[in-house]
């Protein structure tokens, strides 16, 4: 197993955030192709489906969890792992 991170500034000749941001996003999606993962709390956008892949087998408990906890979807909105 290797952890592999991609750590970003943005100095004064830096790419626009969006675009370090389309980026990250293109090199997530070929983590995930070639099997790897990435720890989704950054910058990158991640889909309620990955989110899901990420959680694997425990997905179905943390939904749960969620309902019990949150009824009313309104903690951790920004990471987008319950879609409205």
């Amino acid at each position: 197993m290797w952890q592999f991170n991609i750590l970003r500034s943005a100095g004064p000749t830096a790419k626009t955030a969006q675009e370090m941001v389309a980026d990250s996003r293109r090199l997530f999606v070929q983590a995930l192709r070639v099997g790897g993962y990435d720890y989704p709390v950054g910058a990158t956008p991640v889909t309620g489906r990955e989110w899901e892949l990420h959680y694997g087998d425990a997905w179905g408990a943390f939904v749960r969890a969620k309902r019990r906890s949150d009824a009313a979807q309104i903690l951790t909105p920004g990471q987008r792992v319950f879609a409205r």
